[in-house]
C-alpha cells in the first residue's frame, strides 16, 4: 500500500506538532516584507524614473539610450565591487516564483567602489537575498561586496562575496 504524502492540512488534522524551522520562518519574514513594500513601489515608478533620464538627456540619442537602459540585473554586475546601501524587499513576479525558494526580490541601492557611481539594481538571486537580509539583521550595512557567478548543472548561481579590508597608505 502507498503511503500518502503528509500536506500541512492533512498534519493539522492529525495532531502532530509541526516544528517550524529557521528558513521557513526566513520565508515568511522575507514575504511580508515585500508585501509591505509593495505598497510604497509600483511599476510605474520605474517609468517615471526612465521618463526623467529621457527628458534629463543632452540628446535624443541619449534619450533613446535611457529609455533602452532599465534598472540591471544582479547578474549584470557580476565582479563590480561595490558598497551596498540599503534595499527593499519586494514580492517577485508569478513567473519567477516557480524557481525561488523565496518568491521575492531585491531593489538594491549600492555605490561603485571604482569611481562613487551610484547603482539601482534587482536581483532575486537567493543567496544574495539572503546574505544581504542577514547583513541587515547583524547591522552590517552598508556592506562592501562584489556578485560572483559560478555555473552549475542548473544554471548560473550568483553569490556574493565580502571584499578584504584594504590598507590606505598616507601620502
Amino acid at each position: 500500500m502507498a503511503e500518502s504524502k503528509q500536506t500541512p492540512a492533512k498534519v493539522a488534522q492529525s495532531g502532530q506538532v509541526q516544528q517550524v524551522t529557521k528558513f521557513q520562518r526566513f520565508v515568511e519574514q522575507v514575504q511580508g516584507e515585500a508585501d509591505l513594500t509593495k505598497t510604497m513601489h509600483s511599476s510605474g515608478d520605474i517609468a517615471a524614473e526612465i521618463a526623467a533620464k529621457m527628458i534629463e538627456a543632452d540628446s535624443l540619442e541619449e534619450a533613446i539610450a535611457a529609455q533602452d537602459s532599465g534598472i540591471p540585473s544582479g547578474k549584470d554586475l557580476v565582479d563590480v565591487e561595490m558598497t551596498v546601501l540599503d534595499f527593499d524587499t519586494l514580492p517577485a513576479d508569478e513567473q519567477y516564483k516557480e524557481n525561488s525558494p523565496l518568491s521575492v526580490y531585491l531593489d538594491i541601492k549600492a555605490v561603485r567602489l571604482e569611481n562613487g557611481e551610484e547603482l539601482r539594481f534587482r536581483t532575486g538571486a537567493t543567496n544574495i537575498v539572503t546574505l544581504l537580509h542577514k547583513a541587515r539583521q547583524v547591522d552590517r550595512l552598508p556592506l562592501d561586496c562584489v556578485i560572483r557567478s559560478k555555473v552549475t548543472g542548473g544554471g548560473e548561481l550568483l553569490t556574493l562575496k565580502l571584499l578584504p579590508k584594504r590598507v590606505i597608505r598616507g601620502q
